[in-house]
């Protein structure tokens, strides 16, 4: 889609300049394929989701104003009433998603709206009913029992929401219980630990919509932008948890973060970098080399932030700082349009 609005800029450019005439424009957009029908689906999309979010706010009113004159088994029996029509209205959608066209653009959308009202259902019982789980129980039920309807939609805002239930759940797992292995091993590197394990479940996510969106499977819209921010996810947080290991203590130890851990952090973070160039470079990606090098731009600059501060050089030394800041951004910046055109040539 991308390279096809390009060619389409690029002609409307010509147009502009007067290398093509009013009568060959219509045929040079038609051989780009990017045709005004795909602004009337967008548009559709849109104000489809806006009726879902409407519904949504509608149910979310009408149970907030009427809540008090419910029992506590007639609140449960409104709420799984809501959420078993919520789970058969995508099953109805999808039979006839072939015969009306109309079905199959509300089927994500339902789709997501069942999976949101799962996770309120599942609240109320837990807070109505006390069984005595931790919060992190909550959003990996969540997560289990909205994964059908995520699978039966597979947009970008389902795999979206899915990130983000188990990062919650892994975030607050660690909280309660830790890890007796790190625990033992860093003392007093829980949090950061837990910023590692963030780091490997979002690699795990990225890597594998990075996988479905380049294969050729059947039923399988691309999610290109959960797939992009699972990336940047990744990038984020590792950046977070090395300049922990970075900054803690000084350049000999004597303080702070243990030699041990100071050598797996900068360890996972060549290893990752290394093992997420090979691919990026592999496929073509340009959003993934971008997030690389400035993410390996990020850590250079705390490195020597890092020295400033250690040998009190702040004074001539940030003005050194912000100079190499920005002329390796300019140069990043170059070599990635370059490889655009590179990458755009190759077939």
């Amino acid at each position: 889609m991308d390279q096809r609005m390009r060619h389409k800029s690029l002609l409307y450019h010509w147009y502009q300049q007067g290398a093509l005439s009013e009568e060959t424009m219509p045929q040079a957009l038609a051989m780009t394929k990017a045709q005004p029908q795909q602004w009337q689906s967008f548009i559709s999309q849109l104000l489809l989701g806006g009726v879902v979010l409407c519904l949504g706010s509608a149910l979310i009113c009408f149970i907030a104003y009427n809540w008090q004159h419910f029992g506590r088994l007639g609140k449960l029996a409104l709420l799984e009433g809501i959420w078993l029509l919520l789970m058969v209205a995508p099953l109805l959608l999808q039979q006839y998603s072939a015969r009306f066209a109309i079905c199959n653009i509300a089927l994500p959308w339902v789709c997501l709206l069942t999976a949101i009202v799962t996770g309120g259902v599942l609240a109320y019982v837990g807070q109505a009913y006390q069984q005595g789980a931790d919060d992190w129980q909550l959003f990996a039920f969540w997560s289990l029992l909205a994964l059908p309807w995520l699978w039966l939609g597979r947009r970008d805002w389902h795999w979206g929401l899915l990130a983000v239930l188990l990062n919650l759940t892994l975030s607050l797992w660690f909280q309660i219980h830790g890890w007796p292995a790190f625990q033992r091993w860093f003392p007093g590197e829980q949090s950061t630990c837990l910023l590692w394990w963030q780091v490997l479940l979002n690699l795990a996510l990225h890597l594998t919509l990075f996988r479905l969106n380049r294969l050729s499977i059947a039923q399988w819209p691309t999610a290109k932008v959960a797939e992009a921010l699972c990336g940047a996810a990744l990038w984020l947080l590792m950046l977070v948890a090395i300049a922990n290991a970075i900054f803690s203590g000084d350049l000999l130890f004597d303080g702070g973060a243990s030699p041990t851990f100071w050598s797996w952090s900068q360890a996972c973070w060549w290893l990752i970098s290394a093992m997420m160039l090979m691919i990026y470079w592999r496929a073509h990606c340009l959003y993934g080399l971008a997030l690389l090098m400035f993410a390996q731009l990020f850590y250079l600059h705390m490195w020597l932030l890092r020295v400033l501060g250690e040998y009190h050089l702040e004074s001539s030394g940030y003005l050194l700082m912000s100079a190499s800041a920005v002329g390796l951004s300019v140069t990043i910046s170059l070599w990635l349009m370059k490889l655009q055109r590179q990458f755009g040539e190759t077939p």
